[in-house]
């Protein structure tokens, strides 16, 4: 039901919807911008919004519902300030994007660890992001088994993507040649101007020394 015909647990309702989307790494609910919405919300006049004197207190004016109300409120927006370092992009009309449902989270952790810094990710449904929601991270990552299904404004918004400096990251689940394949194709259909084409990363390229030392043995492309 609407949340909003009950101001009392309007607050814990709010921190429910923060903890099942941080969790689940989902930027959308459905169609939802959820963290924005309640963000909005919280830092809005009105009803709902933070008081004068830094509480939160609608619904219960006495001290322990201040009290509660500002807790929930303030858990609900600490998250977002923590940085997006990867997006994890939902793709085509199935799940196929969702082959290892674990592997940007544990990459975002394996970061934060060793850097010693909070770091985030969260998944984007491309069907409904826009431009603002992918460059919130650096890094967008696409994997899969089968050769990507996008649509023209899917593929209009990675071109708007790379082009405004983000990295495109893909990664054929299980080295399934059908993924490898139709990415190479779409890079192709994006990317098509001299210069743009696919191509093997040399032993000196940064990369296979920005992290650890990596033997250049592995085949990645850019």
């Amino acid at each position: 039901g609407n949340p909003f015909r009950d101001a009392g647990t309007f607050f814990y309702y709010l921190y429910g919807v923060e903890r099942a989307g941080r969790l689940s790494g989902r930027r959308f609910l459905g169609d939802h911008d959820w963290y924005r919405a309640g963000a909005r919300v919280l830092t809005s006049p009105g009803p709902f919004g933070q008081r004068p004197n830094g509480s939160w207190v609608a619904g219960d004016a006495s001290d322990l519902g201040a009290i509660c109300n500002t807790s929930f409120a303030l858990l609900f927006l600490a998250k977002g300030r923590i940085p997006i370092v990867v997006n994890k992009l939902q793709h085509g009309p199935g799940s196929d994007w969702n082959n290892a449902p674990n592997d940007v989270h544990n990459l975002t952790q394996f970061l934060a660890d060793k850097w010693s810094v909070k770091l985030n990710w969260q998944i984007v449904d491309g069907r409904i992001a826009r431009i603002e929601d992918l460059l919130q991270a650096p890094v967008l990552q696409m994997s899969g088994h089968e050769a990507p299904r996008l649509t023209p404004a899917e593929k209009s918004l990675l071109r708007q993507f790379v082009a405004e400096g983000g990295l495109l990251l893909a990664d054929a689940n299980c080295s399934v040649g059908a993924f490898d394949q139709g990415f190479r194709e779409l890079c192709k259909e994006l990317f098509n101007e001299p210069g743009q084409e696919l191509r093997r990363l040399e032993p000196e390229h940064g990369v296979w020394n920005s992290l650890f030392k990596v033997p250049p043995d592995w085949p990645l492309y850019g």
